[in-house]
């Protein structure tokens, strides 16, 4: 038998662990995705993590 007799597993298949943590996204976290954690709180992503923060990301000009 060889890698590619099974193929890769359907990605509709994942279940839902969880959901975002920032109230303006609440996006599904799925079985296997990667999050950032703060505390006991999971976030789909860093954006989400410092928004819910409270932190402000600028670009400054040079």
């Amino acid at each position: 038998m060889d890698r590619f007799e099974h193929g890769l597993k359907d990605a509709q298949d994942a279940r839902v662990v969880a959901h975002c943590a920032n109230p303006a996204c609440e996006g599904e976290i799925y079985e296997g995705d990667y999050v950032d954690r703060f505390g006991e709180d999971r976030y789909c992503c860093t954006r989400c993590l410092f928004e819910a923060q409270g932190t402000v990301i600028t670009v400054e000009d040079e």
